[in-house]
């Protein structure tokens, strides 16, 4: 009995043992079967995860739109809070925050743009590989002080690849300590592997698109270009398609001259001004210009305040622009002109905006240079029939005062002028015989200069045209002064030849700098032949006119002296008959009386008081009437303030007066006494008054002797 109880015990530890053992296998089968169905869930998480990538990438073919449904399916399926993706840019230097979940705005705006070998990514871009750091304070890497600052412990990154280049990274982070799995590390790259790869398919199509739209731009920019042979027409159109695909506060398109080295605006279009106009010319040399003729290459001035390459720069920076872009155009291999582009922003204009440009300028560069010829053409017409209408006008008259006003509307239509003049040499003065201001002037018709402080007296001297850009930089004679005074900034003397020598000149100023080049001295030069002749008939004819007039003066005038024998009575009546024709505010005539060397007044007329009266007696010695007698000549003072010869002139300019003239008076060859007349402005009489003066003294010398004898005999017969 015992041993059946025993054996019975045996059996029953033996068959607690197999149950046991029965017990560990199901356990470890169940274990088994957990870790399986977790590996499965796990694999069902990433295929998701990389179905649900591959389905963002699906549905949009932007790449922006690409990476942040991408950066928001491979943080779901990592399960974190914290994520990024940077891409490099081509210039591989610089990473660029695309996407980001989670961050803080400090750590957005430091990482938005870094340099990539200074970022917490520069050893993953080095390397290739995945890089995952777990503790963030224990690297002591400089780079990783961004996500120190930041609070974050741990992060994972993989290289985004396309084509085998790294494109960028994308990242997932942590404030606590986190360990991936092999599973999820082999996930993040596979994301990152399909995030690549749908990154280069967005990009491709990207290019795809902007290579359409660019075709459909110059396309539509050739179309505008071609439709018209004057550019001018359509400069606008064109320039308004152009902005719809990068900044235009200025642009322009120029055309070489070498026979003139200039450069001639064919087509401007503008937001802010510019310092130039279409048609007109500025020197070839120093400008971008040139350089794209010498290097035939575009060139790029990234920002005008920080370095200026061609003069043109400071008119451009003044104006505003910042940045600007220089494009030959070409035909047969040689640079032809150029076409302008220009920004209020600096750096406007990168790869992208060039490589557009390039491709704009070597579509339209032909149309442009057939419509520079046309219009090359189309002014030599112009100006042929110009030259036509402005002879026939100035032939219309023998007045030319009568025409100069329609003479000068008329070369308004072929260059910029603010003042128009002609101008002819009487003598040391400068008679500006007609004027056509669209401003106020200080040197009105009729008006005199001293002609050498003129560049009419350079002119007669060279016997060439004379050119003036910038007053305000340079002034070549005294009277450049005066038109900047009137707002004047540059000018054009042009000569009026007649049997070889010149008679005079035409002279133009404008308000612009630079308004006068090559083109237009041609224009005028030409003009000058033209209406030479005619200018010097009218002149002729005005001559003979003026001496007609000045004879019946002379006569009128001679008939009031002579009207009476005490000239005292006639001769307020004459002087005002004499201001008819010249400035007088003071006139007198005085008698020598040797015997006594004194000086008697036997008439006066005055404005402006005076020293003297009538019958007063001065000291003969060291008056203008002594010089005559001793020089037997007229003598011109012009500007008391500036000279003063005799000591009776320091009484004149008290009373205001400013230029004098002293006529002898003459009986047998001897000088007996003086006219004397005064004005209240310098340089009051020229030749023509001068000349007139003398012929009247001449006619009246002896009914003044005639009165100065009546006045003696008179005297002693107790009458006066």
């Amino acid at each position: 009995m015992a041993d059946e109880v025993e054996e019975l015990r045996r059996m029953l530890e033996q068959r607690s043992r197999e149950i046991e053992a029965l017990n560990l296998r199901s356990m470890k089968l169940l274990n088994e079967r957990a870790q399986m169905i977790e590996e499965l869930q796990e694999g069902n998480r990433g295929l998701s995860a990389l179905i649900a990538v591959a389905q963002a990438a699906s549905q949009s073919l932007e790449p922006q739109q690409v990476l942040s449904l991408a950066l928001d399916r491979a943080m779901e399926a990592l399960d974190v809070k914290y994520g990024w993706i940077q891409l490099l840019r081509e210039d591989r230097h610089r990473l660029t925050l695309t996407a980001q979940r989670g961050f803080a705005p400090e750590l957005v705006a430091e990482i938005s743009t870094m340099e990539a070998e200074q970022s917490p990514m520069a050893q993953l871009i080095t390397s290739g590989e995945t890089e995952m750091v777990e503790d963030i304070s224990a690297d002591s890497r400089d780079s990783l002080d961004i996500f120190r600052k930041a609070g974050l412990q741990s992060f994972a990154a993989a290289p985004l690849k396309s084509k085998e280049r790294i494109a960028g990274v994308i990242g997932i982070a942590a404030h606590t300590r986190r360990h991936l799995s092999p599973g999820e590390v082999e996930l993040l790259n596979a994301m990152a592997s399909q995030i690549g790869t749908a990154l280069e398919n967005a990009e491709l199509y990207q290019k795809t698109r902007e290579w359409g739209e660019r075709l459909a731009i110059i396309t539509e920019l050739t179309r505008i270009i071609n439709s018209s042979l004057d550019i001018g027409e359509v400069y606008q159109g064109f320039v308004r398609q152009l902005e719809k695909v990068m900044d235009v506060d200025w642009a322009g398109v120029n055309i070489i001259d070498r026979q003139r080295n200039e450069l001639r605006f064919l087509a401007l279009a503008t937001k802010i001004g510019s310092p130039w106009e279409v048609k007109q010319a500025v020197p070839f040399e120093g400008t971008a210009t040139e350089w794209l003729a010498q290097n035939k290459q575009t060139v790029v001035e990234a920002d005008l305040e920080q370095e200026r390459k061609f003069w043109t720069d400071e008119f451009n920076l003044k104006q505003g622009i910042r940045s600007i872009v220089y494009l030959p155009l070409s035909a047969r291999g040689e640079v032809f002109g150029s076409m302008v582009v220009g920004s209020r922003r600096p750096h406007a204009y990168g790869e992208s905006e060039l490589s557009l440009l390039e491709q704009i300028v070597g579509a339209i560069a032909m149309p442009i240079q057939n419509a520079g010829l046309y219009q090359d053409g189309r002014e030599k017409i112009e100006r042929l029939e110009a030259m036509s209408r402005l002879t026939k006008i100035i032939n219309s008259s023998l007045d030319i005062s009568e025409v100069y006003e329609s003479f000068a509307q008329e070369l308004k239509k072929m260059m910029d002028f603010d003042r128009l003049s002609l101008a002819l040499p009487e003598g040391e003065k400068l008679q500006f015989l007609a004027v056509s201001p669209t401003i106020a002037a200080e040197l009105p018709p009729g008006s005199t200069y001293p002609l050498k402080d003129t560049a009419t007296a350079w002119v007669i001297e060279h016997k060439r045209t004379n050119i003036e850009r910038d007053f305000a930089e340079e002034r070549q004679f005294p009277i450049d002064d005066l038109l900047l005074k009137d707002g004047l900034l540059s000018a054009i003397c042009v000569p009026l030849f007649y049997k070889g020598e010149v008679f005079g000149t035409l002279n133009l100023s404008s308000r612009r700098r630079n308004a006068y080049g090559r083109r237009e001295q041609e224009i005028l030069e030409q003009l000058a032949a033209e209406v030479a002749m005619p200018i010097q008939n009218t002149m002729l004819y005005q001559e003979s006119k003026e001496r007609e007039e000045r004879l019946a003066i002379i006569s009128k005038l001679t008939r009031i002296i002579t009207s009476s024998l005490d000239i005292k009575e006639v001769y307020q009546t004459f002087v005002t008959e004499l201001e008819r024709v010249m400035e007088v505010d003071w006139a007198g005539v005085n008698i020598i009386n040797p015997a006594k060397n004194e000086l008697h007044f036997l008439a006066l007329c005055t404005k402006i008081g005076s020293p003297w009266e009538i019958k007063d007696t001065v000291p003969f010695e060291g008056t203008g009437t002594d010089w005559l007698d001793r020089n037997k000549q007229t003598l011109v003072e012009t500007d008391l303030t500036q000279e003063k010869k005799f000591w009776t002139d320091d009484f004149h300019l008290r009373q205001g007066i400013r230029s004098i003239v002293y006529l002898p008076l003459f009986s047998k060859g001897e000088v007996f006494g003086s006219m004397v007349v005064g004005s209240r402005n310098p340089h009051a009489y020229g030749e023509k008054e001068v000349a007139l003066l003398e012929q009247l003294t001449g006619e009246i010398a002896m009914p003044i002797l005639s009165a100065k004898l009546y006045q003696e005999i008179s005297k002693a017969t107790g009458n006066i």
